[in-house]
């Protein structure tokens, strides 16, 4: 469990350092696949002898079939394979296709591409030698599952399995002991027994390997060890030295007004160089304080007076950085990708925060990784803002130690109440990604008592999501829920996550008019968002399930038919929806709704058919007509929809129909 025990009260933490997850990563195409339970399970994935791997610490029965149909193009083959306990998937994949894991609810989803295969957060085996029981291997790992037995037909061999729950914490590479291997893993743990004695054990800490006659475990290598330490030591290289946030750092806000003043009077009463450097002192100062438009109407006038200052690379981060503070990505990815930025940590740390911005949070996750650390001497109104966007990209990447770093630095850095709410937030979405969903409602509940709007929102949204997923809640408490934000945050990605998920619960209550209401009010608003064309698709879907799949059987055919015409436009073309008009046609006609019925065959003919099936929906059509007592009418459909080299038998019925019309009208 990780707690930062963030709260309306206080913002401290008392984070352990867990490790875990994955997700995809933009790029080349990516295969879904998605393994649904109904409850927490530890899974297990890894390579072997050329097949995929996937274990579930219990048991299950899948549609193999239909997870192959799902992911055709990256899975070859797929088998269930029997063991005494858990669940064995095999698959053999496309070459290069390797998967990224992520969670939706208690389902585990897969992602596919061509990757390389590697843990997020690849778990060190721990040798412990000096134990009066006799020496053994420790993983470290919270929330290990069972150790799972299973012998390995392909290869005759045994091995013990144990999945785990926190995502993409695995093993990088393969530790070789005399008698006992661990191998490499995406996810969980795989130990592979070279003496028949080997026991291997989940606790609450991790996973204990030992044996009864005692393990032989190598000495430790101290130069290897001194090497891993000198990593953590490595020297960031800056574009500004610490000492230029000195002063936005002690102060924050506490003298910024009267600081910024001394600052333009300063200028004011300089000349020549000295005039411009306290220009560039001023900028420093409220880039430091997060006042992005600001420091851009300083660095106009620096650049008025001097234009090759443009060419340095603290004019560029400045001035690229303040964009990223405004929002500006685009304009800033001009200023921070300048060749002035490439060697420095601090320049690469800009680039892949503006990144992240943007949204690709996993592409930036790397490189934050290696140079986040840059912004621990920045001044906290920047430095908060970053570091929840560092904890962001963390998480969405699957690595919750790095992640639980950064959230413990900001929450120990006195953040505002709208800070603490954010960071309740992704407290709330890092709880999730390990499994711990009540701690994620806890944390998500606190953040939803807030005054940060966008936070508030996002926290009703995924705490309504995830509560949806545990069958906390029912479809119809997930609308109510919803409603009741929909028109709290406007325009962005956040209010079209919940107009879709709204359109989704009112399809399952079926309430299906409000449904598609919802997604055409998205695909409206949203026409230019990248997902546009899906919200369409599944609007289109939906409504060929109404009329073509029966499902509109459950309301009235008055109904059926209002809704019907509300939406029309949705229709498919050809056959499909050709089935589907003649389909509600049939059924308004048999609850003597005829002249309805006979109005949507009346478009077939006129506008969507021709050959055999114009003749044959026109018999149809002069049939209601007659029934609706309309003899005229009838003939007129008979007429409308001659066509040549029609079936005798057709022809016969369509000349009894219309002597039947001439019989009605007396002539």
């Amino acid at each position: 469990h990780i707690s930062l025990g963030i709260s309306r009260a206080k913002a401290q933490t008392t984070a352990p350092k867990v490790l875990s997850p994955a997700g995809p990563d933009g790029g080349n195409e990516i295969v879904t696949v998605r393994l649904g339970w109904d409850e927490p399970v530890a899974a297990a994935v890894f390579r072997r002898a050329g097949a995929l791997w996937i274990v579930f610490d219990k048991a299950k029965r899948f549609d193999v079939e239909k997870i192959k149909e799902q992911a055709k193009k990256a899975v070859l083959s797929l088998d269930q394979v029997s063991a005494p306990r858990g669940t064995f998937l095999r698959l053999s994949t496309s070459p290069g296709m390797n998967p990224s894991i992520r969670r939706d609810g208690y389902a585990w989803v897969l992602d596919f591409k061509k990757q390389p295969m590697a843990a997020q957060t690849p778990i060190e085996a721990k040798l412990q030698r000096t134990l009066a029981s006799g020496p053994r291997i420790f993983l470290p790992m919270v929330q290990a599952g069972e150790a799972l037995p299973f012998h390995d037909a392909s290869i005759g061999d045994n091995l013990v399995i144990v999945p785990i729950i926190p995502l993409s914490n695995g093993i990088n590479k393969r530790h070789s002991y005399p008698e006992v291997r661990i191998l490499p893993t995406l996810q969980g743990f795989v130990i592979q027994p070279r003496i028949d004695d080997v026991i291997v054990r989940s606790t609450s800490k991790g996973v204990q390997i030992y044996s009864s006659s005692k393990l032989s475990l190598s000495p430790p290598d101290p130069k290897a060890e001194a090497k891993s330490r000198i990593r953590t030591l490595s020297v960031m290289k800056r574009i500004f030295k610490s000492d230029v946030w000195r002063l936005a750092r002690l102060e924050g806000m506490k003298e910024f007004n009267q600081t910024r003043q001394e600052m333009m009077a300063q200028i004011a009463n300089s000349r020549g160089n000295a005039k411009q450097n306290a220009r560039i002192v001023l900028a420093q100062y409220l880039f430091g304080q997060n006042f992005g438009y600001e420091t851009l109407g300083v660095l106009r006038q620096i650049q008025n007076v001097n234009p090759s200052i443009e060419s340095s690379a603290g004019f560029r981060l400045l001035r690229g950085g303040s964009k990223f503070l405004i929002g500006r990505y685009e304009e800033a990815d001009k200023d921070l990708g300048h060749p002035s930025l490439n060697e420095s940590d601090e320049g690469q740390f800009w680039r892949a925060i503006n990144q992240a911005g943007r949204g690709a949070l996993v592409a930036a996750s790397g490189a934050l990784k290696a140079t986040g650390k840059i912004i621990l001497s920045y001044p906290k109104r920047i430095k908060i803002p970053l570091g929840l966007l560092i904890a962001e990209a963390a998480v969405r990447a699957g690595d919750v130690e790095f992640a639980t770093n950064y959230l413990q630095m900001i929450s120990e850095d006195e953040p505002t109440d709208k800070e603490v709410d954010q960071l309740a937030l992704v407290e709330g979405k890092l709880q999730q990604l390990v499994g711990e969903f009540d701690a994620a409602v806890e944390a998500w509940e606190s953040a939803t008592e807030g005054e940060h709007r966008p936070s508030v929102v996002q926290a009703i949204l995924r705490k309504v999501d995830l509560d949806l997923s545990r069958k906390v809640i029912k479809a119809k408490k997930g609308i109510e829920e919803l409603e009741r934000i929909r028109f709290s945050w406007r325009g962005d990605d956040i209010e079209l996550k919940i107009l879709r998920k709204l359109g989704r619960l009112y399809f399952e209550v079926e309430d299906y008019r409000n449904g598609l209401r919802t997604l055409r009010s998205a695909a409206s608003h949203f026409g230019a968002h990248p997902d546009a064309p899906k919200i369409a698709e599944e609007m289109s879907g939906a409504f060929v399930d109404l009329y073509l799949k029966d499902v509109a059987d459950s309301m009235s055919a008055v109904k059926a038919i209002a809704l019907f015409e509300e939406f029309k436009e949705l229709t498919p073309a050809g056959e499909q929806g050709n089935v589907m008009i003649q389909k509600l046609a049939d059924r308004l006609a048999q609850v003597d709704l005829l002249e309805k019925a006979a109005k949507l065959l009346t478009l077939q003919v006129e506008f969507r058919l021709q050959g055999e099936e114009k003749a044959r929906v026109g018999a149809r059509l002069a049939t209601i007509r007659l029934l609706n007592k309309q003899p005229g009418l009838a003939a007129d459909a008979i007429t409308n929809s001659d066509e040549k080299d029609i079936p005798p038998f057709l022809e016969s019925q369509r000349r009894q129909l219309l002597a039947r019309s001439y019989i009605d009208q007396g002539l």
